[in-house]
């Protein structure tokens, strides 16, 4: 029976948090450096669907090359296939240069690039880089595993709101209603629906209380 390594102490995770913050920053800010300005454009699916530009592509070599020198033995896997074929390995870190990448080809400031560290299959680290008006360095989220949740030094929540409710907003895909029924009532306690084009925009704005 294979033995499960020890969970990573709180130093190493500290460590690996401040290094996520630092990846993301810098990622921020090569994306900031290709927003609003002429982009080599390819797509990933027919119907020129789920579009790949040199700034999704730039990001993620810049996230791979930076991860690897600082942890070898560690595998990242990104949105844009690197590291698709490594090995399992006790460390992964998981990567979307550029979520929203629809968004950002249109000039819409509503994407973000995100990175996380899994152990064993289980998210341990968290970072986040969102563009935020009058804040150079955009906005910057990031989590460890029992360590809690923060914008830069801040510390974050969500909203202590058990249910639904009809002046709220529900972040979903733009293809939810096409794909689920939801009965009326519901819908009428739900608020209204929001497909802001990044997920990881969405999450972070629901952990700081949006």
């Amino acid at each position: 029976m294979a033995i499960q390594p020890s969970h990573p102490d709180d130093t190493f995770l500290r460590e690996a948090e401040a290094f996520a913050v630092d990846l993301a920053r810098k990622a921020g800010r090569m994306l900031m450096g290709f927003f609003r300005r002429p982009l080599d454009v390819s797509y990933k699916s027919p119907g020129l669907r789920s579009p790949v530009t040199d700034a999704d592509k730039a990001a993620e070599d810049f996230l791979q090359a930076a991860i690897l020198k600082r942890y070898p033995d560690h595998v990242m896997l990104g949105e844009e296939g690197s590291g698709k074929n490594s090995p399992p390995a006790e460390f992964t870190w998981a990567v979307d240069p550029l979520d929203g990448t629809t968004n950002f080809l249109n000039g819409v400031p509503i994407f973000g690039s995100a990175i996380g560290l899994l152990w064993c299959g289980q998210p341990v680290v968290g970072a986040i880089f969102l563009p935020w008006p009058g804040q150079p360095d955009g906005f910057l989220f990031h989590a460890r595993h029992g360590g809690g949740a923060f914008i830069g030094d801040d510390p974050i929540h969500v909203v202590p709101q058990p249910e639904p409710k009809p002046t709220g907003l529900v972040a979903v895909p733009a293809s939810f209603r096409r794909m689920f029924h939801i009965p009326s009532k519901m819908r009428s306690r739900m608020g209204e629906f929001r497909g802001s084009g990044s997920i990881a925009y969405e999450m972070a704005m629901v952990a700081c209380g949006s």
